[in-house]
């Protein structure tokens, strides 16, 4: 029975991609990507039960994986999956722990005082947060943000609300679902459009296509 994912590359195979990729080979770098796309589901599987919804954890789990393809050093002898489902889980890790932070700041959401007016209990604990730039610093790291504008409005306002571009804490698939009216699978839909874009517009397709 098939997984829906590309078949593995050989050993041989991978290592010409990775040389390739290194020397600046754009379309080296999105077979790397496309073609070890089963190691995000393979480790965004174990953290099953911890999330409300999967699908953003394979959102998460993909810029793991870029990473990875953007930053491995064949030099240190490490195999390529080792190192990708490390900065895979890395990613992981880190959302999972934003989200359990998010979690514990909805419940401070409750007025100071009665004479404090709308400002709560959340507003003094996070007025150093540094959520969104975190975020914001994660997708620079790829050099996605920069082409975030040149999805259409629909596509941008989800990745936006996704990735906490606009300064407000990232949202579930499910939130934006919320906020927007329509189902999550919809949003979920669109954010995988978006995000096929900005890979292939960073592996050197023009924008606009």
């Amino acid at each position: 029975m098939g997984t829906g994912y590309p078949r593995p590359m050989s050993k041989p195979e991978q290592d010409r991609c990775i040389q390739l990729a290194r020397a600046g080979d754009a379309e080296a770098r999105h077979t790397l990507i496309s073609r070890n796309m089963r190691l995000v589901a393979h480790k965004t599987k174990q953290f099953r039960g911890k999330v409300r919804d999967m699908e953003d954890l394979l959102s998460v789990g993909m810029v793991g994986l870029i990473k990875a393809v953007d930053s491995f050093d064949p030099s240190r002898q490490t195999p390529f999956a080792n190192y990708a489902c490390q900065c895979i889980e890395n990613e992981v890790r880190m959302y999972l722990r934003r989200d359990q932070r998010h979690r514990a700041e909805s419940s401070l959401d409750v007025p100071v005082s009665a004479d404090a007016g709308d400002r709560t209990i959340l507003d003094v604990l996070v007025e150093t947060d540094d959520l969104a730039t975190n975020v914001a610093r994660r997708l620079q790291a790829i050099e996605a943000k920069r082409l975030v504008d040149l999805l259409t409005p629909l596509e941008r306002e989800v990745i936006e609300l996704r990735y906490g571009l606009t300064g407000e804490p990232p949202l579930t698939q499910r939130e934006v679902a919320a906020r927007r009216r329509v189902s999550r699978p919809y949003i979920s839909r669109i954010e995988r459009r978006a995000l096929d874009r900005l890979c292939r517009w960073l592996s050197g397709e023009p924008p606009g296509c």
